[in-house]
């Protein structure tokens, strides 16, 4: 299993491209507490965008000018989170 780290990154990213037409569903980078963590963009908000964190499984709502590209390399590591939806329904007889 490969695992994955953003320590590497600086937290100000500057060498890191803004990421300017983020769409719903496309992978970046997004800060939480000081820290980069790898997100799914949920839903753009104007000039936010709420998020969905894959490793931790958190959401937040950040500026769209917070958030960066995210490396080739860390698209390819597996999401530490993984959701299952369990559909719970009523039988009337």
């Amino acid at each position: 299993m490969r695992y994955f780290s953003l320590s590497s990154y600086p937290f100000s990213c500057t060498f890191l491209q803004v990421l300017m037409n983020p769409v719903a569903g496309g992978m970046c980078i997004a800060p939480y507490e000081n820290m980069w963590y790898r997100a799914r963009i949920r839903t753009v908000l104007g000039d936010r965008v709420r998020v969905f964190y894959v490793d931790y499984g958190n959401t937040e709502t950040v500026r769209i000018s917070e958030i960066r590209e995210l490396l080739p390399e860390f698209r390819e590591v597996e999401f530490m989170v993984s959701l299952t939806l369990t559909l719970t329904f009523r039988l009337t007889l």
